[in-house]
């Protein structure tokens, strides 16, 4: 085992981070958004998606923001 910090995180975990697998969050919902959107000229019968598929786009980006704002916090608190 590594070193930890103070919130027991091995410090040299943050070398392996996967990045681009946050970023498959991201560029799913802008799919969702591209091909089942009300935008980008839809037909008069289009009905897009149902909400239990807005729930989870909502849901997804709340907790990647979360995430993403968590480790800002911890980053600026242990100075990593």
């Amino acid at each position: 085992m590594g070193k930890r910090n103070k919130y027991g995180i091995e410090k040299k975990a943050r070398n392996q981070e996967k990045p681009w697998m946050l970023n498959q969050i991201v560029v799913g919902i802008a799919e969702l958004r591209n091909s089942y959107g009300s935008g980008h000229g839809k037909g008069k019968g289009f009905s897009g998606l149902t909400p239990h598929h807005a729930r989870l786009a909502v849901g997804s980006t709340f907790n990647l923001v979360n995430l993403l704002w968590e480790t800002y916090e911890l980053k600026k608190a242990c100075k990593l």
